[in-house]
């Protein structure tokens, strides 16, 4: 099992000085990759239920920073030289496709291919306003957004003509190290991103879900994948893993990745049976612990305590 951790992006702590002592600790601890949200503008209020937070709340928003995810994980690829630098999740809707191509294969460059690219179509309603851009059209801008990204990334001479963008007559460089490209792994959970991983993408980079219906979209994952003439066993399965370790067992019903060192490595265990491959690890929600101090203290008590437990 591979652990990534989620970068310090929000807290009032967050600076140049304390980011980089976060991701050089990471990497000192082995962490396989470290990942970072992709929003461009919160809105002062936002109605949109988060999908993924219990109360429908989007706590990070109420953050007093909210760094762009590219920039700073081009600051962490500065000042590491091993660890991943992942995308969780880029909104595809956002940005234009060319620079996007060209920011991404920057980055890929000058990390010596380090790059994960975690995509999806949003979710923020208001945020789409704010930018301008409708939010009916998202998951078609996104699919777009994709295709052309592979077309720029592979083609010597590349020929796209969409709905919103083309990519004709034209060289975007530099193309990442990786090839093709850097893996993509798709968020969600919808017939149309299974769709796509099952056909172009590296894997799945799953929301934290009840364990037996993340289970069935596996098995259900799985199928598209070998359906296409496509080894299952190769796709990555990253699960998404809101993590608070506590001194003594949780008692009574308990959510995964929540209680003693011992109850989270049962809970890697049984998510390891069930196919993830890799569990990208954050703080559950709460006052103070999306701050660097917090962060850091959670990751290296999560590898002093629960990854000697995991066989």
């Amino acid at each position: 099992m591979r652990y990534g951790f989620q970068l310090p992006q929000v807290g009032g702590d967050v600076d140049g000085p304390s980011v980089a002592r976060f991701a050089r600790r990471m990497e000192a601890l082995d962490y396989h990759t470290l990942w970072a949200w992709h929003h461009v503008v919160i809105p002062r209020e936002v109605r949109t239920p988060y999908p993924y937070s219990p109360t429908g709340e989007f706590f990070p928003g109420k953050m007093p920073n909210f760094l762009d995810n590219l920039g700073l994980l081009t600051f962490v690829a500065a000042v590491t030289e091993k660890v991943r630098l992942g995308t969780a999740i880029l909104n595809l809707a956002y940005p234009h496709p060319l620079m996007l191509a060209k920011a991404v294969g920057t980055l890929d460059l000058l990390s010596g291919g380090r790059v994960t690219l975690g995509v999806a179509a949003g979710w923020l309603k208001e945020e789409f306003h704010a930018l301008g851009i409708p939010y009916e059209e998202r998951v078609a801008r996104a699919e777009e957004c994709l295709r052309i990204l592979v077309e720029v990334w592979t083609k010597e001479d590349p020929n796209f003509e969409g709905r919103f963008h083309r990519a004709v007559g034209i060289k975007c460089a530099p193309r990442p190290v990786q090839r093709p490209h850097p893996p993509i792994l798709v968020g969600g959970h919808t017939r149309r991103a299974f769709r796509w991983i099952a056909e172009n993408g590296a894997g799945w980079l799953a929301p934290h879900l009840p364990e037996e219906k993340l289970a069935r979209l596996l098995q259900e994952l799985r199928e598209m994948v070998a359906a296409r003439g496509r080894d299952p066993a190769a796709l990555e399965v990253w699960a998404s893993a809101p993590l608070s370790i506590t001194d003594s067992p949780v008692s009574g019903e308990r959510k995964t990745f929540i209680g003693s060192p011992e109850q989270i490595a049962q809970d890697i265990a049984q998510y390891r049976r069930m196919g993830a491959t890799a569990l990208r690890l954050a703080p559950t929600y709460g006052p103070g612990r999306l701050e660097t101090s917090a962060m850091l203290e959670l990751a290296e008590r999560f590898a002093r305590d629960v990854m000697p437990l995991v066989a």
